[in-house]
Formats: structure tokens, sequence, C-alpha cells
């Protein structure tokens, strides 16, 4: 079975994924992007800086109301680690689009065609993982079961559609809910969807097991039900099961059993319609306990539901799924309300759990975004269930590279404090930073102590300083500098302003552009500035880790030099 041991969650939907690149597994991100086409981000988490790149644009030309990710077992290239990605994306006109990527050479999107017409609104594309069946030593790659994925999508005339396939391009419908059957009284008959989002999950499965990996490694042809989220245009979030539904005749038939509407608890009651845009859900390990055949009957893992709120934010529920021979798997059981995360209006949203740290379960991972949005906010939970961020993925410009970001994915900027610089030589400047001293080394030293510098006040720098002090520093070629600390401090910053030069740190340096305007720019270890008229480049970088001495050199870009630039120096303390 060709899916991530860990977490032991139910497979990723939505717009957002964890995927097999890298021995973690990098994130990735497919949204539309506002001036037409789809838009690829990814975020490298190998490097300890943890920096998203993007975007890549595909399918220029058209515009797009969203888009579905998913990570296939289907490889272009068997010499690559790499499985394609597959997306579906919805255009204005109702074409609901599949496009995917190749695993290796060039990574190129191509368009697999209109797989539907009479579509709308935010779609949601979910691959359960391949099947292969194992030889006389190993896995046997030529006995590839087919895999059944599933796609949900809003029609332009009302409700939704839900589609199973073997592929992409042979849908067979499984048709839509009707509210006004009984088992759907409680929802709301909303009929115009705006968004969706799907679950494949382990309830009502028919093998002992609770897991997501037990149950398929145990029969890969069992599934359990299938939830679907949708949020209408009122703000009625409903959800709706398609699971076993057995008669007489056909013991083993499938349809739609269950539905129920999500309610926002407030002091006065509960608001029926408060949200909006694209919900998403999942059914993570948390509570997962799997049966040991003789003294238990094993507990579900609980499903996570997260959906914009009208008034702003992510709106947060859980559901204890109680156990395996229990009634706690009753859709309309255990629901609790978890937060209100962050507290902007958005459009859509989609949250996996992902397998960073070494605790019990892994945190979970949010993307947040509105529809004319050139990037997205993140925001992370950790194991104490405390939501960081929003952590702003922003581009300007449509050239794929490193996006603008704030200075740590993992950490909030209080702490961040720059140098008060106090006594400025000629060759050595010294300040004091967290209480310690501070110092830089080398020729043609100046600079402002008295907080009257405004050239870090740009948004390029991450973050802006309105007014600070600032040392002056001069390039000729192969001018040595050396950054001192009087004690560790953690993730130094540098803001760099009016660069005309080439700044190298040692190799193996880690460091990462955090911002900066079009003509500065990181390649490994050397920062590049260009000549740009009285202010030529500027930007921030960042060198994470502990920090005690750093060294680097300048070297101008312009012929016989010198090169004058600014530099202050910031740190969280250690």
């Amino acid at each position: 079975m060709d899916w991530r041991e860990e977490p032991a969650v139910s497979p990723q939907s939505g717009f957002f994924l964890q995927s097999r690149a890298g021995q973690t597994g990098n994130f990735e991100v497919v949204i539309p992007w506002p001036d037409g086409g789809l838009a690829h981000y990814w975020r490298d988490n190998e490097h300890p800086a943890l920096p998203w790149h993007g975007p890549a644009l595909f399918a220029q030309g058209k515009r797009y109301i969203a888009a579905s990710l998913t990570e296939s077992d289907y490889t272009t290239f068997l010499s690559s680690p790499l499985n394609n990605l597959e997306v579906i994306a919805t255009r204005e006109d109702g074409g609901l689009e599949h496009w995917w990527r190749e695993n290796g050479e060039a990574l190129v999107w191509s368009s697999a065609g209109t797989i539907f017409n009479g579509a709308t609104g935010a779609p949601a594309l979910v691959y359960p993982g391949a099947i292969f069946a194992e030889g006389f030593l190993d896995i046997d790659l030529d006995a590839h079961e087919p895999v059944e994925s599933y796609v949900v999508t809003p029609l332009s005339d009302g409700g939704f559609e839900l589609f199973s396939s073997w592929s992409l391009e042979r849908l067979t419908s499984m048709g839509t809910p009707d509210p006004k059957e009984s088992r759907f009284s409680q929802v709301l008959p909303d009929r115009k969807i705006v968004g969706v989002g799907i679950a494949l999950t382990t309830l009502h499965n028919s093998s002992v097991k609770a897991s997501w990996k037990g149950m398929r490694e145990m029969y890969p042809a069992l599934r359990g039900d299938i939830i679907v989220a949708a949020v209408s245009d009122q703000g009625a979030l409903n959800l709706y099961v398609h699971g076993s539904k057995p008669t007489g005749a056909f013991p083993y038939a499938r349809g739609w059993n269950s539905g129920l509407t999500i309610t926002q608890p407030t002091e006065f009651g509960h608001v029926l319609r408060p949200f909006r845009g694209r919900p998403c859900l999942l059914q993570s390990d948390y509570g997962l306990d799997e049966e040991s055949w003789f003294f238990d009957s094993g507990h579900f893992g609980n499903l996570e539901l997260m959906a914009p709120g009208k008034d702003g934010g992510i709106l947060h529920f859980w559901k204890d799924n109680g156990e395996k021979k229990g009634s706690g798997d009753e859709l309309s059981l255990g629901w609790s309300f978890a937060s209100k995360v962050g507290s902007s209006q958005y459009d859509e949203v989609s949250f996996i759990q992902s397998n960073f740290g070494d605790a019990d379960h892994g945190p979970l991972e949010m993307i947040a975004r509105r529809g004319e949005q050139k990037g997205f906010d993140f925001y992370w939970r950790d194991n104490g269930f405390v939501w960081h961020g929003p952590i702003a993925v922003v581009s300007d410009k449509s050239s794929t590279g490193t996006v603008a970001q704030p200075l740590s994915p993992t950490e909030p900027s209080d702490g961040l404090v720059f140098t008060a610089w106090e006594n400025i030589g000629r060759e050595r400047a010294v300040g004091t930073l967290h209480g310690v001293e501070v110092s830089v080394e080398g020729p043609g030293i100046g600079g402002v102590t008295d907080g009257t510098f405004t050239l870090f006040a740009s948004p390029y720098f991450s973050p802006p300083l309105p007014a600070s002090d600032a040392v002056s520093l001069t390039s000729l070629a192969g001018s040595s500098f050396h950054l001192r600390f009087g004690v560790p401090v953690r993730d130094v910053v540098l803001h760099l302003a009016s660069v005309a030069s080439k700044i190298t740190f040692p190799p193996g340096t880690a460091v990462t552009r955090v911002s900066g305007d079009p003509t500065f720019s990181l390649s490994g270890t050397t920062a590049t500035g260009v000549v740009a008229g009285s202010l030529d480049s500027g930007g921030t970088l960042r060198i994470p880790g502990a920090v005690t001495d750093l060294a680097f050199t300048a070297d101008p870009v312009f012929a016989n030099g010198p090169d004058g630039f600014y530099i202050q120096v910031g740190a969280w303390p250690q």
C-alpha cells in the first residue's frame, strides 16, 4: 500500500498537502492566480529555515474559481523518487479541468482536459493511495490494482455531485443527497453550494481496524464512510455521509444515509449559518486506539472540521468518533467547538495533520486565503493545542523564486530585537543587543546612533523599521567583516540597504532570503545587489540557529568601487 505510514490519518484533500518529496515530505499548495491561471507553491521541509518557494504558474490564459490538489501513485519517470501531482480546478465558465505535474526532469504541468461541465465553486479531490500486490521478495510493481479516487463539486444549478473513478478521466456519479428525505431532516435545505470538502474515513468499515492504515492493510478493498462537507451561499455548513446501505438484494450496497447541520455556539444560543466559502475536513489520529483483538474494541480517530467564518477567522470543530463497537461513530454525536483561529475574513481553507515533531500526534497545519490574494496565510497548531500565525506567504511578482515570508515560520516576531549602536569607529562599531555587547569589525565603518535612519522603513524589509540605528560598511574587492555577539543569540536577522555588492558568507552557512526588492537576490551563501540609483538594492536575510560569530566578505558589483551599504542586526534571545 503506497501511502504515508505517519501520520495514520485519512488521505489529504483540499488544495494543501504534504508530499513524498524529501525525507520529511515537502508542503505543496495550488491556488487560482488572481491574474489568471493556477499557481503552485512548495515549502522545503528539509531546510532549517523552512522556506516557501513559488509561484510556479501554469494553465495561464484561463481564469479559475478554485482548485484541489493530490499526489497520485502515477510516475512519469521511474528513476525519480517523486510521484505525479494531480489537480482539479473549476473554471469561471463551469468547466472542471484535470491537470497533472510530471515527477521529474523539468516538473512540467500538463492538461488532461475537461472532465465535467456545469460545475461552480470550490471542488475537492481525494486519492486514497495506491495498492500493490506483494511479490516473492518485495512489492510487485507490475501488480498495481486500480484505485478509486473521489471528486466532489458544487453544481451550477444547485447541490453537488460526488464522483468515483479508477482514473480522473472515467467518472461515475454517486448522486446528491436530497435534503427533503427524512434521513436528512436536520439538514438545512439551501441548494446553492459555494464550496465542498471531503474525507475518506474508517467509520463503519467492516474490519476490526480503527485506523486508515490498519483498515487498508488488512484488506485493501475495505472502506469506511465518505463524508462531504458543503457550505451554501447562505452560510450553512452541512455534512452528508455516503456509506454502507445494504438491502436484501444488495447486502454490500452503498448510498447516502445521514446528514447534519453544523452550528456555531454563542452565549445566546446557536447560529445556523455563520460560515462562508470552502470548508475542509479529515479524520485525524487524535483519539485513535487500534483494537487489540482480545481486550477492547478500538477507538476511531477524531473528525476535524474547519471552515471560514462570516465574521472572520476559521471556525474549528472536532468530533469524538467513539469506540469501534460503540455508538459514538454516529454523525450527530460527539461534536465540540474547538476554537476560532485568526481574525481575517477568508474565502477558503485547507489543512492537514503533518508528521513534524516526535510527539504522539503530528501538528495540524493550515492554509487560509482570500480569492484575490496572491499567496495565502499559513497557520499551525502545536502539541499544546495553541495556534500560531498567520504567516503571510505572498508574491507580488509572477516569476518562480523564494516568496516573501516572516522571519521565522515557527515563531512569532515577539522577542525579536534590533541592535542599539552606541560607539562607531573607523574599523569597529559596538552596540547592545538583548543587554549584551554586539560588534562588527572591518574597513571603512560609519553609521547612525540616534535612531534617525529610515531606509529600513520600506516594506522590502521584514519587519520594516520606521526609524532605527544603522552601521555603514565599505565594500572593496575582498573586504572582510566580522560580526560578534557577547552571548549566543538565536536566528540572526540582517537588514541590508543600498547594496551594490556581493555579500558572501562562509560555505555551509544556512542563509535565507526573507524579503527584498526585486533586484536583491540570494544564491547559495551569496547575497547580491545591483546599482539602482541612489539607494541600490535592499532586503532582509536570516541565519537560523544559535550564532555567536559570523564572518562575511563584500565585493562591489561594479568596476573600481568602493560601494557603501548599510546593515542593521537583530536576533531573538537564546
